[in-house]
């Protein structure tokens, strides 16, 4: 079973946050991660699914200005 593109895109999104703030150079970084998990949380209470739609569109674009 393959994964939808919203479990696909928490997931990167996920690691790649995970990956920020195993480094050292990052940990400045941590603050500005947890006010943007924050938002993401409060804009999924109010509108379920955005945050994840969001996600999406970002991995999206991201996967189009780099490949």
């Amino acid at each position: 079973m393959s994964e939808s593109p919203k479990q696909t895109a928490n997931n990167i999104f996920a690691e790649a946050i995970s990956k920020l703030m195993a480094e050292d150079t990052n940990k400045s970084c941590i603050g500005n991660l947890a006010q943007i998990s924050q938002l993401l949380v409060k804009i999924d209470s109010q509108v379920p699914g955005a945050a994840e739609a969001l996600l999406s569109a970002i991995l999206t674009n991201f996967r189009q200005a780099y490949n």
